[in-house]
């Protein structure tokens, strides 16, 4: 039986920032040359913008019509079409990519990414990713779920942000991709940074331009897991973050923000739990891909989101609890094979 989304790994204790050691295989070379590939497109998609006097407007906050019009005008420019197939066909020679442009949904959306060659976990403490330089277009690829063999180039992180008065943080999401539907937040791509600890790093970046809050704001932040769906192959870090915050004031902070990427969102708002009803409550708010487009899927939290909470509470409770969210369920999630190793 196919189940929605897996809790791949489970890590015994949750892991802190001095835990995990990351190493890239890229050569300084091929780095060099992807940042070039980076630039040359950058310089294309701008023009476009120009074009469309839509310089100064980041795509996030574009209307669909304008958000159309731009990705139209981009995808049928010829030079962005061989800039496209140069960067693709370097980064991932051995992957038949024909026509592959046609499947790119957000062609501004070009970005260095960080890809997933091997991860070690000694069952305790330690972790040990090794890893390599990617791109965001091949991220789209592998979301597409055309191209399997790229799953190790979608790679993201999740967080269940809870404050004190017993709430999880979701977002409204707006922007152009399941606009109206919740997520959890923050959640977005990895990148590299510093390189030092690429997991974190995004983390922290991604809290500070989605909510407004500042690294020293969360009294707790640990590794609990990595989950995959299977619609695509994508692997997602789930993170658990605690903040003494109360919600309102988290609220209040991403209104004021100034952030580009506060656009994710419409609005955040309250999840309130009790740790013995949660699992009832999600099931009856969870996303339905089977009437993706339907309206009653509006406010509905979507599949990423569900399975990172459901991640969280495995790790927190443990395999019998894990277990019974499975039933619950029905299992279209599993949440226990990640125990068996």
């Amino acid at each position: 039986m196919m189940v929605l989304a897996k809790v791949e790994q489970i890590y015994k204790t949750a892991l802190q920032e001095k835990d995990i050691v990351t190493e890239c295989i890229s050569s300084p070379d091929q780095i060099e040359k992807l940042g070039k590939f980076k630039e040359e497109i950058k310089i294309i998609v701008n023009k476009k913008r120009g074009e469309l006097g839509i310089e100064n407007i980041p795509p996030i906050r574009l209307s669909k019509e304008k958000a159309q019009k731009l990705r139209e005008t981009i995808k049928f420019d010829k030079e962005w079409i061989e800039a496209y197939k140069e960067m693709v066909y370097f980064l991932s020679p051995d992957t038949n990519l024909k026509d592959s442009h046609k499947i790119i949904n957000l062609p501004w959306w070009n970005s260095g990414q960080f890809g997933l060659a091997d991860e070690e976990y000694d069952g305790n403490k330690r972790l040990k990713l090794k890893s390599f330089h990617s791109h965001s277009y091949l991220t789209q690829l592998a979301r597409s779920g055309n191209f399997p063999e790229l799953g190790n180039c979608n790679v993201s992180l999740r967080s269940v942000l809870s404050t004190p008065d017993k709430v999880f943080v979701l977002g409204y999401r707006g922007g152009q991709s399941f606009s109206n539907t919740l997520m959890t937040v923050a959640s977005g791509s990895l990148e590299f940074h510093s390189g030092k600890n690429p997991l974190f790093e995004s983390l922290w970046k991604e809290t500070k331009e989605e909510m407004n809050l500042e690294q020293n704001e969360f009294e707790y932040a640990g590794l609990v897991g990595r989950v995959t769906e299977e619609r695509t192959p994508a692997k997602a870090y789930v993170f658990r973050l605690k903040t003494n915050i109360p919600f309102n004031e988290v609220l209040n902070r991403w209104t004021i923000s100034k952030e580009e990427d506060k656009a994710e969102h419409r609005y955040l708002i309250p999840f309130f739990y009790e740790d013995h009803r949660i699992l009832e409550i999600l099931k009856e708010e969870r996303y339905d891909l089977d009437i993706a487009s339907a309206p009653e899927n509006l406010g509905k939290i979507l599949q990423e989101g569900v399975i990172a909470i459901l991640a969280d509470y495995s790790q927190k409770f443990g395999y019998d609890s894990a277990k019974k969210a499975e039933d619950l369920f029905d299992e279209d999630y599993d949440l226990t094979s990640c125990f068996k190793k």
